[in-house]
């Protein structure tokens, strides 16, 4: 459970809060893995996302395509051997267009006659593709979200991609998934909009180099790292990306940036957080805290940055913490994922 673990940061002792255990999900992976905790770190074995193999031996093109890029002035990606077409909103050549489509586009390209084969496949005859496409802002069968600020059709988004998108993809882990024109949402940014904390945080700690970077300062200051950890991660976090969660505060002789008491109380009382009550209302970058661990009365037992829902109906949010970069988590704490529950959020003002 919270495990008292003392560490002398100066020359007072301060003890840690973090015994919140769970089963920690790898972004990019498609099978369940062994439980994880604070006490352990976040290696795991990982299978790769089925997404990752977007080519499936059906296109001509796939041999083609490399890991550099024909980048146009509008920043567009477009695969080796493609442009960027605006009339046509598609990457193409001569005579082809390159995809992998929408489900939508599939579905029709097989109802015209166009063969399973190469309906499945990652090129079509370019002016076939334009004409199912149209030439609305998203490809037939997918709709622009506002939030993510491109095309999604169920959990895939559709490019074209801006290269910074593509170059977000790749720190990711997403492959040669990352060259084509379909990926699944877990690859691609959230954009952030405004100045707040939050927002700020959200962006800086989503991406990979900068949590590894995180996580390296950490162990300067907090030898054990992911060991009861959280705080310092989260605290560490904020500090990165511009919050001012000094390292040498203390409340009442406990580490702001080691506790999980202080450290609420700190953004609160200090800084001004506002304290969101409901989990339904959570948004991206919000700074979590579960409820107390039972055999430490008002200490909440674990602290991490809500990145975005997996599956909102049944609880399930993508979070980042010590334990593991991007990774799922039951907010209510019941159902596949049981450890403890939701008790509030930390948000800064505007």
């Amino acid at each position: 459970m919270r495990g008292f673990l003392a560490f002398a940061l100066t020359a007072i002792s301060t003890v840690t809060a973090c015994g919140d255990a769970q089963p920690a999900l790898h972004l990019l992976t498609a099978e369940t893995q062994a439980p994880n905790s604070d006490s352990g770190g976040g290696s795991v074995s990982s299978k790769q996302n089925s997404l990752a193999a977007p080519f499936s031996g059906k296109s001509d093109m796939a041999s083609q395509v490399s890991v550099d890029a024909k980048i146009n002035p509008n920043l567009i990606f477009c695969p080796t051997g493609t442009w960027y077409s605006r009339a046509e909103k598609l990457c193409v050549n001569e005579t082809q267009a390159f995809g992998p489509f929408t489900r939508k586009m599939i579905e029709l390209c097989k109802k015209y006659g166009g063969g399973e084969s190469a309906c499945e496949g990652v090129t079509w005859a370019r002016s076939f593709a334009a004409n199912l496409r149209t030439t609305a802002t998203c490809p037939r069968g997918s709709t622009y979200d506002q939030n993510l600020q491109t095309c999604v059709e169920g959990s895939e988004v559709y490019g074209p991609f801006k290269v910074s998108d593509v170059d977000f993809c790749r720190q990711r882990g997403g492959g040669q998934v990352c060259e084509t024109m379909r990926w699944s949402q877990s690859f691609f940014p959230l954009r952030v909009r405004g100045g707040s904390a939050n927002r700020i945080l959200l962006s800086y700690y989503s991406n990979r180099n900068n949590y590894d970077e995180v996580y390296d300062e950490v162990l300067q200051f907090y030898p054990p790292g992911r060991r009861n950890g959280c705080v310092a991660f989260m605290s560490t976090a904020l500090r990165m990306s511009g919050t001012a969660v000094p390292l040498a505060a203390y409340i009442e002789g406990e580490s702001v940036s080691l506790v999980t008491k202080p450290f609420a109380r700190y953004l609160q009382v200090e800084l001004g957080w506002m304290k969101i009550t409901s989990a339904n209302n959570l948004q991206p970058g919000d700074v979590v805290l579960t409820e107390d661990d039972a055999s430490y009365p008002g200490y909440p037992a674990h602290t991490y940055m809500f990145y975005g829902w997996s599956n909102q109906k049944a609880g399930i949010a993508w979070v980042i913490d010590n334990q593991d970069f991007i990774h799922e988590r039951n907010v209510f704490g019941y159902g596949t994922y049981n450890f403890t529950p939701f008790a509030y959020a930390l948000r800064s003002p505007e």
